[in-house]
């Protein structure tokens, strides 16, 4: 079986960027739809996807009580 329905979320206000969109997407409407009783699935294609990056200090690491993955 293959898609039953296409929709594209449009912002014809200019106020929201894609990265925007695709978080209301991706963090609201995905999870109404996939609600709704027959829904098997909800594909997302396009828009950008909002990454995270941490970066460790290992110094400052080392100075935590965290438990040492080397004992």
């Amino acid at each position: 079986m293959g898609w039953v329905f296409e929709y594209a979320l449009v912002d014809r206000t200019g106020k929201h960027n894609l990265a925007e969109l695709r978080s209301f997407q991706d963090w609201h409407l995905r999870y109404a739809l996939e609600s709704v009783k027959g829904v098997a699935e909800v594909a997302v294609v396009g828009g950008f996807v909002k990454q995270y990056q941490v970066d460790l200090d290992p110094n400052k690491l080392r100075l935590t009580e965290l438990p040492s993955a080397r004992s």
